[in-house]
C-alpha cells in the first residue's frame, strides 16, 4: 500500500527523482509539465520520455482510491481490486 500511496500522490509537476549521484526525490526548481526522472547512468532526464505518465499516476491515484475506501469481506485480498478488480477471464487472450 505504501507503494501505490506513494506513486498515488506523487507530485510530477513539483518533484523530480533522481537516481543518480544526487539520489532521492527533491523539489522542482520550477513548475515542470513532464515527469523528471534522473538516470544513474548518465544523469540524463529519460523521465521526460513517459509520455503517458498522466495516465499512469491516475491509474495508481483511482486504485488507491478505491483499495482505501472498499469494505473488503472477511479473507478477501486487497490485491485482488488491484490486478484483476473485474474478474476477467484471461485465458481468451492466449487461445
Amino acid at each position: 500500500m505504501k507503494f501505490i500511496s506513494f506513486y498515488a500522490n506523487f507530485d510530477y509537476k513539483k518533484k523530480a527523482i533522481y537516481m543518480n549521484e544526487e539520489e532521492g526525490i527533491k523539489k522542482n526548481e520550477e513548475i515542470s509539465q513532464t515527469f523528471n526522472l534522473f538516470s544513474p547512468i548518465d544523469g540524463r532526464n529519460i523521465g521526460s520520455q513517459a509520455y503517458i505518465i498522466k495516465e499512469v499516476f491516475y491509474v495508481f491515484k483511482n486504485r488507491y482510491n478505491f483499495m482505501t475506501n472498499h469494505s473488503y469481506s472477511e479473507g478477501q485480498s486487497i490485491l485482488k481490486e488491484l490486478i484483476n478488480p473485474s474478474n476477467q477471464k484471461f485465458e481468451e487472450f492466449f487461445e
